[in-house]
This record gives C-alpha cells, sequence and structure tokens, in this order.
C-alpha cells in the first residue's frame, strides 16, 4: 500500500462460470472502536458448507476515527459449483457480516 493507499484492480461481485479461483483478495476496514481486535473469514458454498476459514487475524484500531484496512489473500478456492457463496466476516467470533457471491452456471460451455 503506497503511501497508506489501497488501489484495487479486478473488483467482482460474482463469477460467470464455477471455477477453482486462483488467487484473490477480501478486504475489510475497520473503524469505531479503540484497542485490540480479531477478525475471521469463512467462505461457504451453495450448500453451506465450508470451503476455507481464516481465523484469528488480529488488528489495532488506533483511534475512532482513523481505519484499519486488512487484505486476506487467499488461492486455491473452489467455486466450482453454480449457486450462492457466502462470504461470512466475524469480529471477535462474532458474525458481523455476509456478503453473497452468485457463481452461474457454465452457459458457454468454457472451462
Amino acid at each position: 500500500m503506497p503511501n497508506g493507499k489501497v488501489a484495487f484492480v479486478g473488483v467482482f461481485t460474482n463469477f460467470t462460470r464455477p471455477v477453482v479461483v486462483p488467487q484473490f483478495t477480501i478486504a475489510t476496514c475497520w473503524t469505531d472502536g479503540v484497542g485490540e481486535f480479531t477478525q475471521s473469514l469463512r467462505i461457504l458454498n451453495p450448500q453451506l458448507e465450508q470451503v476455507i476459514e481464516v481465523k484469528h487475524q488480529k488488528f489495532t484500531l488506533k483511534n475512532r476515527v482513523t481505519p484499519a484496512t486488512h487484505m486476506t489473500h487467499l488461492g486455491g478456492v473452489d467455486m466450482s459449483k453454480a449457486g450462492v457463496y457466502w462470504i461470512e466476516v466475524y469480529l471477535e467470533d462474532e458474525r458481523v457480516m455476509s456478503i453473497p457471491v452468485p457463481v452461474q452456471e457454465n452457459i458457454l460451455g468454457r472451462r
């Protein structure tokens, strides 16, 4: 992050075909607190089975207005079934957000 600035390239909200995702990053940004905190992430497949879990990522909020940005780099995430996947974000082991990521059927027959 040059000069503390984050630049995003290739932002997506869905996949146009089932795939094992070679790599991607989940960015979270936290504010409105002071102290040491822990986030965790889970990705669930359309059957709500856990695909991946990243636990106990620690971050610090120095004051209520200065954000803490956390980048979680993932690779080889299996999204090979069509349907809605869920990225769940936890703060101190409490789910605070669920983000849907639809994966469409491979209607064009591409791999």
